[in-house]
C-alpha cells in the first residue's frame, strides 16, 4: 500500500491528463489525488483501488455512461468522482467495461478459434483432394464392408481412414470424434491405402495442418 501511495503521490498533472484525459479536462488532477489519499488515510482505508478506480471513472467520462445513485446523468463529475474515492477508496465497475487484460484474453480465444477453422479447412480439403485422387479399387478397398466388425457408411470409412493417415504423417492425436476408430485401425492396415498415396497437393496441405 505505501508502494502505491508513493506512486500516487509522484504523479505530476502531465501524468494525470495522459492516463485519465476526460477527468483531467473535468478538472481532476494531482491535488484531488492527494486530498483524496489524505481522507482514505484518516479513516485506515487502503489506496489500492484508487487507480483502478480513476480508471473506471474515466471510461464512464468517454462513453458517456456516469450515472447517480439514482441511474441519472452526473452533471459535476469532479465532485461526484472525488467523493465516491475519498469516501470508500472505491469507484465501482462501470457495466459493459472491459479491461485491457480481459480483452486480450477475448482476442487470444477468438485468434485460436480463427485458427482452429482454418486447420479444419485445411483438413477438409486435403481430404476431399486425397477422395478424388483413389482409384475406385483403393475406393473399394477401404470401404469393403468385410473390413470392419459392422457396417458404415462410405464417407465415415473414407474418413476413418483418411485420418488415420494423417496421424501417421503429422502425429497429431485424434480428436474425440473420431476416438471411436481407433480400436478398428488394426483391422485396416491388410488395406492400407500409404501416406506415398496422397497427391503432392494434399501433401502440401497436410504439412501445414
Amino acid at each position: 500500500s505505501g508502494n502505491v501511495i508513493l506512486q500516487l503521490e509522484s504523479l505530476t498533472e502531465e501524468d494525470v491528463s495522459f492516463h485519465w484525459p476526460n477527468l483531467a479536462k473535468a478538472g481532476f488532477g494531482t491535488c484531488q489525488i492527494r486530498q483524496i489519499l489524505a481522507r482514505l488515510f484518516q479513516v485506515g482505508i487502503g489506496a489500492g483501488n484508487l487507480a483502478q478506480g480513476l480508471t473506471y471513472a474515466e471510461w464512464e467520462l468517454e462513453h458517456g455512461t456516469m450515472r447517480d445513485k439514482n441511474g441519472e446523468p452526473v452533471t459535476h463529475p469532479l465532485n461526484w468522482v472525488f467523493s465516491s474515492l475519498a469516501r470508500t477508496g472505491y469507484y465501482r465497475r462501470p457495466q459493459g467495461y472491459i479491461s485491457p487484460q480481459e480483452q486480450a484474453e477475448i482476442d487470444a480465444a477468438e485468434e485460436n478459434e480463427h485458427l482452429k477453422k482454418a486447420r479444419d479447412a485445411r483438413k477438409k480439403s486435403a481430404f476431399e483432394a486425397w477422395c478424388a485422387g483413389l482409384s475406385p479399387q483403393e475406393k473399394n478397398a477401404i470401404v469393403a464392408p468385410g473390413n470392419r466388425a459392422f457396417p458404415m457408411p462410405e464417407d465415415t470409412a473414407l474418413r476413418q481412414h483418411f485420418f488415420k493417415l494423417l496421424i501417421g504423417i503429422t502425429g497429431t492425436v485424434l480428436k474425440p470424434s473420431f476416438k471411436e476408430y481407433q480400436h478398428q485401425a488394426d483391422e485396416h492396415e491388410k488395406y492400407h491405402i500409404g501416406a506415398d498415396s496422397f497427391p503432392l497437393s494434399v501433401q502440401n496441405i497436410l504439412s501445414s495442418c
